[in-house]
């Protein structure tokens, strides 16, 4: 082979590698962005010390929020970690008995997950993720009870889809399961002269679209 014949396969093989490395690294490292949603919250309320069946309360609404997230690629795999938060506006009620009811009222969600994807094509991402949920609500009642706020720790897990645009913006689509663990509180319920205990289990599901930005 001549020395000018080896010289070209050699820029080819550099301009090769090069072109690569630029399409992955289109995807890895420091990002940011927003997402815009829907999500459905289940909540199960119990009277612990008052016995009775566990009252189911389905709640709904929008949600948006920020995303900040890193990413590593290896050949067309993409892993990363990524955290968001979410206020929302995702509440219902139900009736309760002797004409009162309950309401639930979720208005901040986080996520701190991993994620693991396979590219598909030049442009397109396919992934699962997982990790640490949590959500604050309120807790309502039109009657005696008075209004109780926690913070809940749980897991989440789903799946997206994400596709890279000109200039380095990604935009996608995400669905989110996720069980927040139960919590309990006590105060004195008027009428009845002595400690009540009431615990809520939620649990829901995120329907969101996300737009994320290179840094």
């Amino acid at each position: 082979m001549g020395l000018g014949k080896g010289a070209v396969l050699a820029a080819g093989v550099v301009l090769a590698a090069g072109s690569a490395y630029a399409q992955a690294d289109g995807w890895a490292g420091l990002y940011g962005g927003v997402t815009l949603g829907y999500g459905e919250s289940h909540n199960t309320l119990s009277h612990n010390d008052l016995g009775g069946t566990p009252q189911d309360i389905d709640a709904a609404g929008g949600l948006g929020g920020i995303v900040v997230g890193y990413n590593w690629v290896n050949g067309n795999m993409v892993y990363g970690v990524e955290g968001d938060l979410s206020f929302a506006g995702i509440d219902g009620s139900a009736a309760s008995g002797g004409g009162s009811s309950h309401a639930v009222e979720l208005d901040a969600m986080l996520t701190l997950r991993g994620r693991a994807g396979v590219r598909v094509g030049q442009q397109g991402l396919v992934y699962g993720t997982a990790g640490l949920a949590g959500q604050r609500s309120t807790v309502s009642h039109s009657g005696a009870h008075p209004d109780w706020t926690e913070t809940y720790l749980g897991w989440t897990a789903g799946v997206g889809y994400e596709r890279s645009l000109p200039g380095g913006a990604r935009v996608g689509v995400e669905v989110l399961y996720a069980d927040f663990g139960s919590q309990s509180e006590v105060h004195t319920l008027g009428g009845t002269g002595g400690p009540h205990s009431l615990a809520n289990d939620p649990s829901g599901t995120i329907f969101r679209l996300r737009a994320v930005f290179p840094f």
